[in-house]
């Protein structure tokens, strides 16, 4: 169970570094303007 948890854990951990790399490349590509 606790094995389980930690897998969610990883996953959640995963994607968030994955949206948070693909943010920081299309905002260095000047392509994605949310702040402006």
């Amino acid at each position: 169970m606790i094995r389980l948890y930690l897998q969610l854990i990883f996953w959640i951990l995963l994607a968030f570094l994955a949206f948070y790399y693909l943010y920081i490349v299309l905002s260095l590509n000047g392509s994605l303007k949310l702040f402006d």
